[in-house]
């Protein structure tokens, strides 16, 4: 505010003492060159302020199950400095166990809830990068699945892939049909599901399909549950569809098992060329790649011809 009164009353002094001294077309230019020099640096405009990075994403967590069940959630958060655990809340459960409102914790990203039996429990957390000098905190959002399963064996059932275009008609996924020797028997489909993306998916637990609904370009997984005739066991399994625009058709990926044995916090290479195609028999490049129990990315996501 000094500042400015400061080149008010400068510009005042120049036109009113000086007027006499210039004529005509010396006196325009004077005043645009003062008015530029006065006014052309506004000293209350502030700097640009960088927001500090996070980045919340959506993932499955196996448990155990029981009182004060610890959640982790520091493998599905990525930020570039200290971080908290803003909010928990507890969306929906499937299945025939029980999930207890979330309680956080003052360590880190981890908080704890009560859950028993085999049960899926849906909760939305929310997460705050706080600021370094230079930035202002951000906060960013996702979906966490928490399952247990209490059955023995893979709670996880292998992903069904979709390739489909904006315009498509519904979807219909038979689930027996899809898992085929994967599928447990004895199992039922739950009528819940739980779509992280875009779209609309309908299950029908009488006929074993859900019907998915396109929604906007881009990546969507559909959850789904499977429940043991007596309820005493619940598996998980998703729809991982791919929607793009109908002028370029999809590249088709085949589901595969990796051969080579893996073992935890230890890192692997699998190519997935031999598995791969594009109808259009053009190059394909892997641009991307998700998991929802580990942590992946491209090998090379520069290369064009990476696969």
């Amino acid at each position: 505010m000094v500042l400015r009164r400061l080149r008010y009353h400068v510009g005042r002094f120049v036109v009113y003492y000086f007027r006499p001294f210039l004529e005509g077309e010396v006196m325009r230019v004077l005043l645009f060159v003062m008015v530029f020099v006065l006014f052309g640096c506004n000293d209350d405009v502030p700097y640009p302020i960088d927001q500090a990075p996070i980045s919340a994403q959506s993932g499955l967590i196996p448990v155990q199950g029981g009182q004060s069940t610890i959640i982790d959630l520091s493998p599905w958060v990525r930020h570039g400095g200290n971080v908290s655990l803003v909010e928990v809340l507890s969306v929906k459960q499937l299945g025939s166990g029980s999930c207890s409102e979330p309680s956080l914790s003052n360590d880190g990203l981890i908080f704890t809830s009560d859950i028993q039996g085999p049960v899926m429990c849906e909760y939305i957390y929310e997460v705050e990068a706080l600021a370094a000098p230079g930035q202002t905190p951000s906060r960013d959002k996702a979906n966490v699945l928490v399952l247990t399963s209490q059955g023995g064996g893979h709670a996880q059932l292998p992903p069904i892939p979709l390739a489909l275009a904006l315009g498509d008609g519904d979807e219909v996924v038979h689930i027996p049909g899809a898992l085929k020797e994967n599928y447990p028997e004895g199992y039922s489909l739950h009528e819940d599901t739980t779509v992280l993306g875009s779209g609309i998916a309908i299950a029908d637990s009488e006929t074993a399909t859900i019907t998915y609904s396109v929604g906007h370009e881009g990546l969507t997984r559909v959850v789904y549950l499977l429940e043991s005739p007596d309820g005493g066991d619940v598996k998980l399994g998703t729809l991982d569809i791919v929607v793009s625009d109908t002028l370029n058709h999809v590249p088709v990926a085949e589901n595969f098992i990796f051969s080579d044995s893996v073992e935890t916090n230890v890192e692997v290479t699998i190519d997935v060329a031999d598995y791969v195609s594009d109808p259009d028999n053009g190059e394909i490049q892997l641009i991307g790649v998700d998991s929802i129990t580990a942590t992946v990315t491209s090998a090379d996501p520069q290369n064009t011809n990476n696969t």
